[in-house]
């Protein structure tokens, strides 16, 4: 049993797997999973075939989209994370004429997101050491998960 636990934690290092209907809204492919990987579909499925059942169907992307997604991710995290920065101190009438994308009109809007800021703050208390460490590293360092696992 724990050789199945083993290659299971293997195939996880080796595949992030995402949910092409969840991640792509419209998204009306055949296929309802997205495995990202350096693999080649041969090498997953010889080494990998029990962990694929639970994935199919599936796509095998490059790494190369994986990387550019984990910064796409990343990026839009920091922007959002800014933009609860700058509202937490106020936005003057000038700045809301010329960046109107950047203001926010609901203050309901702006509560929830503050409320949403402490819970997750909270949240990354609540992770021990090492996971808040890889958590930075991901976020805000701009390290890869390979990378954050290969260290």
């Amino acid at each position: 049993m724990k050789a199945h636990t083993e290659l299971e934690a293997q195939f996880f290092a080796d595949c992030k797997i995402i949910d092409l209907k969840y991640e792509y809204n419209g998204y009306t492919g055949t296929e309802r999973y997205g495995l990202i990987t350096h693999l080649l579909e041969k090498e997953i499925q010889l080494k990998y075939g029990e962990q694929l059942d639970s994935c199919a169907p599936y796509i095998v992307l490059n790494s190369a989209l994986g990387d550019v997604r984990a910064d796409f991710e990343r990026n839009n995290w920091k922007f959002e994370n800014r933009l609860q920065i700058d509202h937490q101190y106020g936005v003057d009438d000038g700045f809301a004429e010329h960046h109107s994308d950047c203001a926010v009109h609901d203050c309901a809007e702006q509560v929830i997101r503050s409320e949403e800021l402490c819970e997750l703050k909270a949240a990354i208390r609540e992770l021990t050491p090492i996971q808040q460490r890889r958590l930075l590293d991901y976020y805000f360092n701009g390290k890869s998960y390979r990378r954050i696992a290969t260290e």
